[in-house]
């Protein structure tokens, strides 16, 4: 069974990032933890979702600016979403609706060798557009999903 509840600080020593994920933050020149504390911190809203009492996810928004109406939305993801896809995607749908209140513009990039994630956001509503090469070398898709 899936909870989702307000995240807490502590729950980023929990995350192991799935391997996808580790990747996308390793191209953008961050460590895994390191990610999720910057993004926890910078958000006016995350949470943590638990599958069966095992960590599923760390997500949130973080605002652009501080009086706009865009945010950066984020999601790093646990091995243990692949055992509950069904409700990992009735609850992506749900918070997005429920950022979406409070943001009418919800933005950020996503790794362009991320295909499961890049489907994902399409079927959640996004809308892809310029792509930007980081220093790496791995090309980033900028989405965004609006009202």
């Amino acid at each position: 069974m899936v909870k989702v509840r307000e995240a807490r600080f502590e729950d980023i020593a929990l995350m192991e990032l799935r391997e996808p994920d580790r990747q996308e933050v390793l191209a953008l020149g961050a460590e895994p933890q390191e990610a999720l504390q910057i993004s926890f911190q910078n958000s006016t809203m995350a949470f943590t979702a638990f599958n069966n009492g095992n960590i599923l996810a760390m997500f949130g928004v973080a605002p652009t600016t501080l009086l706009g109406d865009r945010a950066t939305v984020w999601l790093l993801t646990t091995n243990e979403a692949n055992l509950c896809k069904k409700t990992f995607a009735k609850y992506s749908r749900l918070f997005r609706d429920y950022f979406l209140q409070h943001y009418p513009i919800l933005e950020n990039y996503v790794d362009a060798r991320y295909k499961m994630s890049i489907n994902w956001l399409k079927w959640c509503g996004a809308e892809l557009d310029h792509t930007i090469i980081t220093p790496s070398g791995i090309p980033f898709i900028h989405f965004t999903i609006k009202r």
